[in-house]
């Protein structure tokens, strides 16, 4: 065991009524114990001075400290890098846990991002504020006023540029040495696809709305078939979906084995008319946290299995599982 120990970020430690106090917003942990003192204790936690070799000096003081370093709520003193302590993402990965540093890993992912709507705009966001430099991009579509009240990523002079050409621009102004292939071509055939392969990303993600059902069936089982991992979602009025993360290496299902509804039809979903950009985000975050922590390692976080629902109405996430157990359609 690591001889000097601190609190984990965002782990929070008192002492009220003779009971040590362990909490995040998640979890807590408690201990009621008149063998050592721990006001004392606390400190040099919080510190981030506790050696294990000179200042515990009970079983019971001993004993404790393995509790908490067993349950992650205690760490090594040096093991967040300095660079990572200025990182809200690599303090993040010490919480998760997982290694701070992973997330500096991203610079160097390739990640190609399908449709650059209300979906794929917001994970854009999401992956470029994380760190990622390395973006395939394609949408046939040109930015229009209507999309400025949706898809936050353009600007008013952007107006009838395409899409691709004004994300572009979007990465380059917070990252100069950004890589990025722009595709301005509508997904009708697996052969619109190929460019994709050949960029050999570490992960797609599938944001198509033109038609949602149709973008899907092309470029899941497409990338699936070149172990490519993929993450797919989508919106509707007030609903959307995405996942599971399908990555052929450990995915038990194709993703021909997911419906598109909740209540598993097989009626077609229809381009929206209509859309609110609350949702859209919703959807999007919750896909950039599934790719970032995959990309990062930490595969503990990712859903492989299930896709989510997510019904803004009622309030209600439903996992539902493949309809087919199946690799192949």
């Amino acid at each position: 065991m690591s001889a000097t120990w601190r609190l984990r970020p965002g782990w929070s430690i008192t002492q009220v009524d003779g009971e040590l106090r362990v909490r995040s917003d998640t979890r807590a942990f408690s201990v009621t114990s008149s063998q050592f003192c721990l006001d004392s204790l606390i400190e040099r936690i919080r510190a981030g001075t506790l050696n294990v070799q000179s200042d515990l000096n009970s079983p019971a003081e001993n004993s404790l400290i393995s509790a908490l370093v067993t349950r992650g709520m205690l760490i090594p003193s040096d093991a967040v890098h300095s660079q990572a302590q200025e990182s809200p993402l690599a303090m993040y990965f010490t919480h998760v846990p997982s290694n701070p540093n992973s997330c500096f890993s991203l610079k160097d992912k390739r990640v190609a991002i399908l449709g650059l709507g209300g979906i794929g705009a917001g994970v854009l966001q999401h992956l470029v504020g994380s760190g990622l430099d390395h973006f395939l991009m394609l949408d046939f579509d040109l930015v229009s006023k209507r999309n400025l009240e949706l898809q936050f990523i353009y600007r008013v002079s952007d107006v009838d540029r395409p899409k691709t050409d004004a994300a572009a621009d979007y990465v380059h102004q917070r990252s100069s040495t950004a890589e990025i292939v722009s595709i301005n071509r509508r997904v009708s055939s697996r052969a619109d696809l190929l460019d994709v392969i050949n960029y050999s990303p570490d992960l797609v993600v599938i944001c198509i709305d033109d038609p949602p059902e149709a973008s899907f069936d092309i470029s899941a089982p497409l990338m699936w078939e070149n172990r490519i991992p993929t993450m797919h979602g989508g919106v509707m009025i007030r609903s959307g979906f995405f996942g599971p993360l399908f990555d052929p290496r450990v995915s038990p299902n194709h993703p021909y084995s997911f419906p598109l509804r909740s209540d598993s039809s097989v009626e077609s979903i229809c381009r929206l008319e209509m859309a609110f950009s609350p949702v859209n985000s919703t959807i999007s975050a919750l896909i950039a946290a599934e790719v970032i922590h995959f990309l990062c390692g930490a595969t503990h976080l990712v859903d492989f299995v299930h896709r989510t629902f997510i019904d803004l109405d009622r309030g209600v996430f439903t996992k539902v599982q493949a309809l087919r157990n199946n690799h192949v359609p």
